[in-house]
């Protein structure tokens, strides 16, 4: 739950300096990038668990479980990289 809720406040936090810097059409850009690292971290459980099938009418699963820990870190890592990323344009 920790992990979440420092999650939304570094997306505000990179929407609110997206905004300052760059505007409107930025900002609405940046959460369309944003989404996905979010997802990672806030539903990692539910994504690592699902396996499907490919193509879909096949019936047999073909793409195994992703282990969720490995959606999580990714979502971290990659907001972090936007974050830091956005820190510097912003101060340069």
């Amino acid at each position: 739950m920790t992990g979440k809720i420092i999650s939304l406040i570094i997306v505000g936090i990179c929407l609110l300096l997206t905004y300052m810097t760059a505007g409107g059409e930025h900002f609405l850009q940046m959460i369309g990038v944003l989404v996905l690292p979010l997802a990672c971290i806030w539903f990692s459980e539910e994504w690592g668990g699902y396996s499907g099938a490919f193509p879909p009418t096949s019936g047999v699963s073909q793409i195994k479980a992703s282990p969720p820990i490995l959606l999580y870190i990714f979502g971290w890592i990659f907001l972090i990289v936007v974050f830091i990323l956005l820190i510097i344009a912003a101060v340069g």
